[in-house]
């Protein structure tokens, strides 16, 4: 009896069922009696669009990188091509299916070889990472196997992306009589990195989101004369209007300023456009509660301070609109050769110089930075001051160094607290509680070393900045005691201790390690032993 053979999306989520549909009903003529199934979180939704051979529940919808793992556990095929829902067919794959003859599995080697973040220290860095988004397996009780301990790799790493637990598994797996195929970049040409399509072979699967209109001239290129080398660079220079730009530069966040440069550099702005001469707002003085973390007792803190009548503390507020982070990043540009002072309004007339060209007139940076007060203090001091409370402040678990410096130039007169936790006894707490987003819509982080990395960054910033007059840094542990020097450093009046608030559902209580597996305390270990040395942890 001859190997069923069958191609499988996971697409979880109506954009990405959308997206595979369309991939999947473009690629029909080079499917023969393939037949294709799809694994969702809404099978209605994915037998109504009429395309999909065979529509199976997904048994555990997480919306991230995730998803794929648990999918592939159980393969409704002997020999499947499974499929990112942003990877079409262009060309015949029965040569593909036929690896699978000599192979367990097989993969292309994925472009960026080792990217940062975590990676498995016993691999060798020679042994690349794989492309998980085109794979072929052969169903058998390894292939379970390998993908079931993918699947806990990937829940105990926390890394929100999936190739560098999959390489640490496939490597792990090759001692145990893995048969490893490399698929070539033309079977998984990947269109957001540089790519070549090698002479002498045409391209069957293009991985990366292409224009509709993109897609007649891509394929021609790719496949209209395999005796050729084709390259990104070519296509671009014969098809200069194109979107497909391959990601080379490093990632928005790597190219940031250095956080220990960030009060520098607000001051330089401050020099340069004299922004500091702002009217004063109702209140000149908010008090920003800001946690390494989840699970660090802010919110026992918020409840300690919230006892003054005169202050309002709002509670991590529109959390996932990351509305302090995207507005101080909004200052990042400013440097002292951009913007053009000739482009920007006078502060007294709002006219721009004679010599100005009218299409670069910009406002005044002091405005903009009025802006940015008026705005925090219409959606923080107002409400506040309409129950009664002349005094703000905010509660966050997500804000670091870079942040407090925004804040600080915003506000000369506010007051930081800064709260550490233990970290083993904060991840023992997350665990029943989480996992939360740290940067939506980025996944959840998930993990002991994921939420190890978060709370060392967070809690090494903290020590940083613990020496600033405005900064106060406190340990949960130490907080019954410090009720006093936290009135003084605030300027509150009433301040109650922790151990005369009244017990809600949801306060940190502490937890033992006991709760925490040998992996997990591994990992935390690792990940924060220098900001734990730091603080007396």
């Amino acid at each position: 009896m001859s190997a069923i053979e069958g191609i499988l999306y996971v697409a979880t989520g109506p954009q990405y069922l959308a997206e595979a549909a369309a991939n999947l009903k473009a690629a029909r003529p080079h499917l023969g009696n393939c037949s294709v199934a799809v694994v969702t979180d809404d099978v209605p939704a994915a037998e109504a669009l009429g395309c999909f051979d065979l529509c199976l529940p997904h048994p555990d919808p997480r919306h991230s990188y995730r998803d794929k793992i648990p999918a592939l556990i159980d393969l409704p095929f002997d020999k499947t091509l499974f499929l990112d829902s942003d990877a079409r067919i262009i060309g015949p794959v029965e040569g593909l299916f036929q690896l699978l003859d000599q192979f367990d599995l097989a993969a292309a080697h994925a472009p960026v070889r080792l990217p940062s973040g975590w990676s498995d220290s016993s691999v060798p860095p020679t042994f690349p990472e794989l492309n998980s988004g085109v794979l072929l397996l052969n169903r058998s009780k390894q292939q379970q196997s390998l993908i079931q301990r993918w699947l806990e790799q990937y829940d105990a790493i926390g890394q929100d992306w999936d190739q560098a637990t999959f390489r640490a598994v496939v490597w792990e797996f090759l001692s145990k009589d893995l048969h490893l195929g490399i698929l070539p970049p033309e079977a998984n040409l990947r269109t957001t990195k540089p790519w070549i399509a090698g002479k002498g072979l045409s391209v069957s699967i293009v991985h990366g989101r292409v224009p509709d209109d993109e897609w007649p001239h891509l394929i021609q290129y790719l496949n209209g004369d395999i005796d050729s080398f084709r390259t990104n660079t070519e296509w671009r220079s014969k098809h200069p209007a194109t979107t497909l730009t391959p990601r080379v530069a490093p990632s928005k966040r790597d190219q940031q300023p250095a956080v220990t440069n960030l009060a520098e550099h607000y001051a330089s702005v401050s020099t340069r456009w004299n922004v500091d001469n702002d009217a004063p707002l109702s209140c000149e003085d908010p008090i920003f509660i800001l946690a390494a973390g989840w699970r660090a007792g802010s919110t026992v803190l918020q409840r300690m301070l919230a006892n003054d009548p005169a202050l309002m503390i709002w509670d991590e507020p529109h959390d996932r609109a990351q509305i302090i982070q995207s507005l101080s990043a909004q200052w990042l540009p400013f440097t002292e050769q951009w913007p053009n002072k000739t482009h920007q309004a006078s502060l007294e007339t709002q006219e721009p110089p004679s010599d100005s060209w009218l299409a670069s007139r910009s406002p005044s940076v002091r405005h903009l930075r009025q802006t940015h007060r008026l705005f925090l203090d219409n959606l923080f001091a107002t409400p506040a001051r309409e129950i009664n409370r002349p005094r703000w402040g905010l509660k966050e678990v997500r804000l670091g160094a870079e942040h407090v410096a925004y804040l600080q130039w915003l506000y000369p007169a506010s007051r930081f607290v800064l709260l550490v936790r233990n970290p083993f006894d904060a991840y023992a707490s997350y665990k029943e509680h989480g996992p939360s987003y740290f940067q939506w819509p980025e996944g959840p982080i998930a993990g002991a070393a994921a939420f190890g990395r978060i709370w060392s960054q967070l809690a090494t910033e903290f020590h940083a900045l613990s020496g600033h007059a405005q900064c106060m840094l406190l340990r949960y542990e130490d907080l019954e005691a410090s009720t006093t020097a936290i009135r003084n450093h605030t300027g509150l009046t009433e301040i109650t201790k922790p151990s005369e608030l009244s017990v809600q559902t949801g306060d940190a209580t502490r937890h033992g390690t006991s709760k925490l597996s040998f992996i997990e305390r591994t990992q935390l270990a690792k990940q924060t032993k220098h900001a734990c040395s730091l603080l007396g942890y």
